[in-house]
């Protein structure tokens, strides 16, 4: 596989993680019905209705791990230095975020309808995915090279 298409498919997912924390940090200042819209349990809703710290504490929390996924697959890219545990964090990543887009498919064959946000929230996760787990096979040996480099480095 090219390092252009990994680099590529790295960096479709790093900037869809970070539309995802972006969504998730602002849904305090724009308030309930943002939550709503982001389809954020109930309690978050309600939570964000009364000002409560739960919702935004919840959205910080998510939109800190989405953030988290943009940085190490920055760092797959070699756009910021190798973060620990890289090649582990990308094969996690990629693994949630394909099963998150395919579990929508049990919902569509069994329930007689299922809302636009949760398809296109879906496809959206699992392009994700599937750019996080390209991205790793494409760099997996310079993520290879990178993690014996720094082990060496911090046994010295």
């Amino acid at each position: 596989m090219s390092k252009r298409i990994a680099h590529f498919s790295l960096l479709v997912a790093a900037t869809t993680a970070l539309f995802g924390a972006i969504i998730h940090w602002v849904a305090p200042a724009i308030g309930p019905d943002w939550y709503a819209f982001l389809h954020a349990p109930p309690a978050a809703v309600e939570s964000a209705r009364n000002g409560s710290a739960f919702g935004p504490m919840g959205a910080f929390v998510i939109g800190a791990l989405m953030f988290a996924c943009t940085l190490f697959a920055l760092s797959g890219r070699g756009d910021l230095r190798y973060l620990p545990f890289t090649r582990a964090a990308l094969i996690v990543i990629s693994f949630i975020c394909i099963v998150r887009g395919l579990i929508i498919i049990p919902y569509i064959v069994v329930l007689p309808s299922v809302e636009s946000f949760e398809l296109v929230a879906s496809a959206i996760w699992f392009v994700a995915g599937v750019g996080f787990f390209v991205g790793l096979l494409g760099t997996w040996s310079v993520l290879s090279q990178r993690a014996r480099h720094v082990h060496s480095a911090s046994e010295s």
